[in-house]
């Protein structure tokens, strides 16, 4: 993903990339779209020679809101509509365009270009047996494939595939016909992106899709000559057959008819229906486009596909494109290009850059991709290689995170696959291949890092002194992190004078309503009643991204149930719920030989509060003295889970 962050198919050697896949993400589908104003430069300039002669071309025109519609699909021949996006797939002819120029109201319009499609020894190499020694399968998540369909019934998948959907355009005018198996443009339901049934299953190019979803999501447990294991065994599937069979030599090249490729518009279609699963309620982590045409050296955000990819980034579902198989140095494919989506190239196994793959600055991740064995139709396994077989690792990876780390946003799960990933240095860049076992090391608390960003700021609580009249007044202030340093002080927070007492706070810092940014919690002391008893409650500041709300108090103890001083405190997700909790070291009063007394208590989070102190550990009369207790939380074991660490004076 190359969005900017303010703090913090075939081809030589089996090399099969699908090239021209368009992602979406955006906050609701039926919202208009953010892009500069329109003006008659909105049609692609070679749209006008490719109409030429009364010629007629398809176009996919991306207008603001989806009542411009009617007007946009007025000016030629509706091919494809769209439930939700502001965008219609319309024929045109040389008139045609011009009346889309003219109409205020038309982001851009682009060609609807028909592109191509673009593991025992892969999955070691990236981590991918450490997320199998700690159980670590996938399950509870699903990865769209959007590809040439799925050998629903081969035994690597077999019981996987959960959703199918076929879009397949037909259109005389560029040799165009379905491979959706009963013939139309759009099938849905069971056996709909089978591709060992309809026309696809007389196609070799028909057997890159099941390549591609059986590096994701494969399994081979108990089966013989199998592969071990995709990245994400435990995933489930989501098949959306995306492709055409086409006739033409103008499309797949001098003798090499017939072929199959990929129309934008049906790509949108699936992107589309992959938000529409999201909705319903199939845990989607991501969306797999292993294709991609053209060549960018900059982020393209007059793609049409840029909405629908940022609507499913914001609803949970990363997009994962193939860079391409071209050897650029400096530029991907589209819709690799597009910010929102996360751009992956291809390495080999002996961790090089593979010679065929795409690279520089657009790119967000390499993944092994060459010589790649995975299932094929038939029941059978080969080898593929290309940027098409790095992109599922990548997909995969994103089930793995989402079933370690189940309340972390796509951007965090993706900014802590680059922090651990393997820097990979070359002319004009260097980009992280992935290494899952490095990212699931990462389990225990990233405390600090209040906007969200993936690197840790500074917040503190500041002590303005005793007024004139006796009263109190502190203030929250935050140095945010730029990478290289810290920004100046912002404050985000003032009590008030005569509000808060900065010296009966005792503060910490932690996720305590898991949405992966930490907020700030702060035990405070009321006076003491007069006949000697306590009284204290807990607060938390919870982080907005750029600030912090007010203080809200989440527990109080009553009165003569709390020693605010006899409290020492640390945060950790101790249940390892996602969401962070409170422990407290409590010291008891010794005894009258001096042996000390001492338990441990914790305050569990419930996302917007706490739970009453539950006591987990007592030490027992005479047997651990808090004061030479210095506490630390971490997860130690490994197991997911926070751990108290205690240095002791003996």
């Amino acid at each position: 993903m190359k969005r900017t962050s303010w703090m913090t198919v075939v081809t030589a050697m089996s090399v099969i990339s699908l090239a021209a896949a368009i992602p979406a993400q955006a906050s609701a589908p039926s919202s208009p779209v953010t892009a500069a104003e329109a003006t008659p430069g909105s049609v692609d300039p070679p749209l006008y020679d490719r109409t030429e002669n009364g010629a007629k071309v398809r176009v996919n025109v991306v207008t603001r809101q989806r009542a411009d519609l009617p007007a946009a699909a007025a000016t030629g021949k509706t091919m494809q509509s769209f439930e939700s996006l502001p965008l219609v797939t319309v024929k045109v002819d040389r008139s045609g365009l011009e009346k889309l120029a003219a109409q205020s109201d038309v982001v851009s319009v682009t060609e609807d270009i028909p592109v191509p499609p673009s593991l025992d020894e892969s999955v070691p190499l990236i981590g991918g047996t450490s997320p199998a020694a700690a159980g670590l399968t996938g399950a509870g998540s699903a990865i769209a494939v959007l590809d040439t369909g799925v050998a629903t019934s081969h035994s690597f998948l077999k019981g996987r595939v959960v959703a199918e959907a076929c879009f397949s355009p037909i259109d005389a005018d560029y040799s165009a016909t379905s491979l959706c198996p009963n013939g139309t443009e759009t099938q849905e339901g069971a056996g709909s992106a089978d591709s060992e049934a309809g026309p696809c299953a007389t196609i070799t190019e028909c057997d890159h899709g099941t390549h591609v979803a059986g590096i994701a999501a494969g399994s081979g447990k108990g089966i013989s000559g199998a592969p071990a294991r995709g990245v994400a065994p435990g995933a489930d599937i989501v098949a959306i057959q995306i492709f055409s069979k086409f006739a033409s030599e103008d499309y797949c090249g001098a003798g090499a008819t017939p072929c199959v490729l990929s129309f934008t518009s049906a790509q949108l279609a699936a992107l589309e229906k992959v938000w529409d699963l999201k909705q319903t309620g199939t845990p989607l982590v991501a969306a797999n486009l292993s294709l991609g045409s053209g060549r960018s050296s900059s982020v393209c955000e007059d793609d049409p596909r840029q909405a629908v990819i940022d609507q499913l980034l914001d609803t949970g579902v990363a997009t994962v494109v193939a860079a391409g198989n071209n050897g650029y140095t400096d530029a991907v494919t589209a819709p690799a290009c597009v910010s929102s989506a996360i751009a992956v190239g291809a390495t080999t196994d002996d961790d090089e850059l593979s010679a065929f793959t795409n690279r520089g600055p657009l790119l967000d991740f390499f993944a092994p991709g060459t010589s790649i064995v995975s299932s094929v139709p038939g029941g059978g396994y080969a080898s593929k290689s290309g940027t098409s077989m790095a992109a599922p690792h990548v997909a995969g990876a994103f089930a793995l995170l989402r079933q370690a780390f189940p309340t972390r946003s796509i951007t965090s799960l993706e900014t802590l696959l680059k922090a651990t990933g393997k820097p990979t240095t070359y002319t004009g860049a260097s980009t992280p291949r992935i290494d899952i076992g490095q990212a699931l090391s990462q389990k225990s608390d990233k405390t600090g890092d209040f906007n969200g960003d993936g690197r840790s700021d500074a917040a503190y609580l500041y002590d303005y002194g005793t007024n004139s009249d006796g009263t109190n007044h502190s203030a929250l202030w935050l140095q945010a992190s730029n990478g290289s340093g810290v920004n100046n002080p912002v404050k985000q927070w003032d009590s008030g004078t005569g509000s808060w007492n900065w010296s009966l706070s005792k503060t910490l810092s932690g996720d305590f309503n898991g949405d992966d940014k930490s907020d700030v919690a702060v035990l405070y002391k009321y006076a003491d009643t007069t006949d000697g008893r306590h009284h204290s409650a807990l607060w938390t500041f919870t982080s907005t991204g750029s600030g912090f709300n007010n203080p809200v108090r989440v527990w109080d103890s009553g009165t003569g149930s709390w020693d605010w001083d006899s409290s020492e405190l640390v945060a950790g997700d101790f249940n390892g719920d996602g969401k962070s909790d409170v422990g407290a070291l409590y010291k008891y009063a010794n005894t009258s030989d001096g042996r000390g007394h001492s338990a441990l208590w914790t305050f569990t989070s419930t996302g917007t509060g706490f739970n009453s102190p539950a006591k987990l550990w007592d030490s027992g009369t005479g047997s651990w003295t808090a004061d030479n207790s210095k506490l630390v939380a971490g997860d130690f074991n490994g197991d997911g889970k926070s751990d108290v660490g205690a240095l002791y004076k003996y």
